[in-house]
């Protein structure tokens, strides 16, 4: 607002120049404030972006050590599953080792232990097969069937004696 200043009393220019200072103070220091708020907040802005910088710095580390730890606990499994591997493969074949021979085996082993004798008992057949390895929970049956095919003679009382078969065998070899 413009006022004409040739009509005014001095009291009035006098209040009129206090109220123009005022302003003009009033003016200087909320441009100080503003100019102390720019400043903060630039200060504010940098330790934010320090902050920042920290955090993403905390971030990248945990993520190389993250991928450590991956890399280590694959190795570690790996290596168990290997483990488990060679275990299982060596008891497999200690599985196979130790398995019984097959029943024509055991029939095998009994014609040529009472081949050289005129009998043979079947608890003496038990040691002699236990002692090879042999599965004995089917020997009567096994001692039927060689009765049966003419392989043994059944002497009475459990003793066994090489049949005509086998010794017709022995005979001509």
């Amino acid at each position: 607002m413009q006022v004409d200043i040739t009509a005014l009393s001095s009291d009035e220019l006098f209040e009129l120049a206090r109220q123009k200072k005022q302003h003009e103070e009033e003016f200087g220091t909320r441009r100080i404030a503003l100019e102390e708020l720019k400043e903060r907040r630039r200060q504010l802005e940098i330790e934010h972006a320090k902050a920042l910088a920290g955090v993403d710095q905390s971030i990248s580390e945990l993520h190389l050590k993250r991928g450590q730890l991956v890399i280590k606990h694959k190795a570690a499994v790996d290596a168990v599953d290997q483990e488990i591997v060679r275990l299982t493969r060596e008891a497999k074949n200690a599985t196979a080792a130790a398995a019984p021979p097959n029943p024509n085996a055991t029939a095998d082993l009994i014609c040529a232990l009472t081949a050289g004798r005129p009998y043979i008992s079947e608890s003496l057949l038990k040691e002699q097969l236990r002692a090879k390895g042999h599965d004995i929970s089917r020997l009567p049956r096994i001692l039927d069937l060689l009765v049966r095919d003419g392989r043994l003679l059944n002497k009475g009382s459990g003793n066994y004696a090489a049949g005509k078969r086998l010794q017709k065998k022995s005979m001509a070899g």
